[in-house]
């Protein structure tokens, strides 16, 4: 501020309390109160920010969570043993997995019925999905699905949070169901 014809405002801090005396002002505040309310907007708005993206990343593992279980469930018979779609090996429905023909990363297919099968573990992670096997006894199920599931796996989807908490109920009340 030397040899300068800018005059700094002077006078009481807003939130300070009236014994301080006069001083440099910013927008009605101190510069210790200022920086302080600056600061303050900065981290709201990071937290703000941090608990939106992990809350919609919370959301899908819940909703993968409850449609794996339900695809696992209904596809085991009384005694809870399921045979893994690609190579018929017997396990308990808890010991499989939730296998997907269109990969995971297609948010439009994930929870799609259609798309998935009960894999064991070798099969869904070490082989991949075993992708050529899925797709002949897809093609042997239902002809032509699979072009219509490659062609849909191209759609650019991206679901809100109340479309992910409503599958979250929907396959939690499936579940329920399958209970009884």
């Amino acid at each position: 501020m030397y040899n300068s014809t800018i005059r700094q405002k002077v006078g009481y801090c807003e939130l300070c309390p009236q014994t301080k005396g006069k001083q440099a002002l910013t927008k009605k505040l101190c510069g210790m109160h200022y920086w302080q309310q600056v600061k303050m907007k900065s981290v709201n708005k990071f937290a703000e920010k941090e608990v939106q993206e992990d809350d919609l990343q919370d959301l899908i593992k819940d909703a993968d969570a409850v449609y794996s279980k339900w695809l696992r469930m209904s596809s085991a018979d009384k005694s809870g043993t399921v045979s893994c779609y690609t190579c018929d090996l017997n396990m308990r429905w808890q010991a499989s997995q939730c296998g997907h023909y269109v990969k995971r990363g297609n948010l439009f297919l994930r929870w799609d019925p259609r798309n998935t099968r009960v894999q064991g573990e070798c099969c869904n992670i070490h082989k991949s999905g075993n992708y050529l096997e899925f797709t002949k006894r897809l093609e042997l199920e239902q002809p032509g699905i699979t072009s219509i599931l490659m062609e849909e796996g191209h759609l650019v989807y991206k679901p809100t949070r109340e479309e992910i908490r409503g599958i979250i109920s929907d396959y939690t009340q499936k579940i329920k169901l399958l209970g009884k």
